[in-house]
């Protein structure tokens, strides 16, 4: 096709990674059994549960249900371990920590599990996802020359305005701008923001399409830490199903340079030079994420983040990439630009305290082919 770009991006996974489908989505506490013996979780399905049972047990069933979820669970296992038959839609490994959560859990929050996404096939990681993590560093790419000069400041009326500097360092302000102000300042760096706020039609961004990736043929279920450094009381654990570390998968990449060329879209995005940019971005994301874990005592992430970083260094056909639950504020506040100066939340999988645990969300891609 005239004007477009073909490539691969092959994803190598480093840490374990979860994409969010919303708490809507949340797998129930009454739907799965934990097999510790066997290191997996049983997922159940409940209509045909239901159906299955005789009346004096679906009664209990249904009862332990209106109790809570940790009562029906109880009633679950009691069942499996009579040799029961229960109508399965399968398994899936579970880490020692997600299995140890689930035992101690005390209410339906903190036993309903997060899946990854699913089409009819299965699950599989959505190239969206990764397309945002480019996006968060493309978007850096642009906004920080601009910073040379002046800080950049949300007024409600006036959008994002320059002001003279008030240090060495560049700044962004957001004030109280909230969702509106972070998509402004999207369109601002991009050069699509028109007299009357974002004209999406023309964000550059639209000439980049990445197909999902495949079937993923295993996952596992796992423990995920959210720790607020400013608020301890806010630490909080989370159980989610992951896509593993050493899962290698390839996403379809298409740049549509005609939208360029032929005006539609406000500027080109080279391909090499997107992953020039995640490389540069993403490196330094590493170094400050190892920063924090070296000077608050994770241990751990300290030898992952070395060894990964190290890696990096080393290579020259690849480039970092943090995706899904584990980017945190990096999807769309871009840390160093920001006058905050860390996330709000770090995140670890594989231990209940987060400091235990591995980061989550790491990547290494490598954009490969040159078809046109």
């Amino acid at each position: 096709m005239r004007g477009m770009q073909t490539f691969f991006l092959e994803l190598e996974l480093k840490s374990p990674v979860h994409v969010g489908m919303g708490a809507d989505h949340n797998w129930p506490a009454y739907a799965y059994l934990p097999d510790r013996e066997r290191g997996e979780v049983v997922l159940l399905d409940p209509a045909r549960l239901v159906a299955a049972l005789e009346e004096d047990r679906r009664e209990a069933f249904l009862s332990a249900v209106a109790e809570g979820p940790a009562r029906a669970q109880r009633l679950l296992r009691g069942w499996y371990r009579e040799g029961l038959p229960l109508p399965e839609l399968g398994r899936l490994p579970a880490s020692p920590a997600f299995l140890k959560a689930v035992e101690e859990a005390s209410d339906q929050a903190e036993l309903e599990f997060r899946p990854l996404p699913r089409s009819l096939k299965g699950p599989y990681l959505p190239g969206s996802s990764v397309k945002g993590a480019l996006r968060t560093a493309w978007i850096y790419a642009k906004l920080e020359p601009r910073l040379g000069e002046n800080d950049l400041f949300y007024d409600r009326r006036d959008g994002w305005q320059p002001r003279p500097k008030r240090g060495e360092d560049g700044m962004i302000r957001a004030g109280a701008g909230g969702l509106r102000s972070a998509q402004q300042l999207e369109a601002f760096a991009l050069g699509y923001l028109g007299r009357r706020g974002p004209d999406m039609h023309r964000d550059p961004l639209r000439a980049v399409r990445l197909g999902d990736g495949p079937e993923l043929s295993g996952t596992r279920l796992e423990r995920v830490g959210v720790v607020h450094p400013k608020d301890r009381l806010r630490d909080v654990s989370i159980l989610s199903e992951v896509i593993p570390e050493g899962t290698r998968i390839r996403l379809s990449f298409r740049y549509h340079r005609a939208l360029y060329e032929e005006g539609v879209v406000a500027g080109a995005v080279d391909p090499i030079e997107l992953a020039d940019v995640a490389f540069s971005f993403y490196s330094g994301v590493v170094e400050e994420d190892l920063g924090y874990a070296d000077q608050n005592g994770w241990v751990r992430a300290v030898g992952f983040y070395r060894e990964f970083l190290k890696e990096i260094q080393d290579r020259d056909d690849a480039f970092p990439l943090r995706l899904g639950f584990g980017s945190g504020k990096l999807a769309n506040t871009l840390l160093f630009l920001l006058n905050e100066p860390s996330p709000l939340t770090r995140k670890a999988a594989g231990s209940a305290e987060p400091r235990h645990g591995m980061p989550l969300g790491w990547v290494l891609a490598r954009l490969i082919g040159t078809g046109r």
